[in-house]
């Protein structure tokens, strides 16, 4: 496991950041057209993301997404 903190070249752009997160809800999602219709919008159907309100949909694979909440 890695430290949290900042990753890259020392002077450029950070390439990479990495932060403790507490108290996030994650939780697989294999059925799409029922998150669509609660959430109103449509999932991903490549590695990327896309929110609806406070919850992030993340694409991690073909029918496959992960649902992110970090409210507290």
């Amino acid at each position: 496991m890695l430290n949290p903190g900042r990753r890259g070249p020392a002077g450029a752009r950070p390439e990479l950041w990495i932060r403790e997160r507490t108290g996030m809800m994650i939780a697989t999602i294999l059925a799409a057209e029922a998150v669509c219709a609660r959430f109103g919008c449509m999932l991903p159907p490549e590695p990327q993301c896309v929110r609806a309100g406070p919850v992030a949909f993340v694409g991690i694979g073909r029918e496959k997404w992960l649902a992110l909440d970090d409210r507290p």
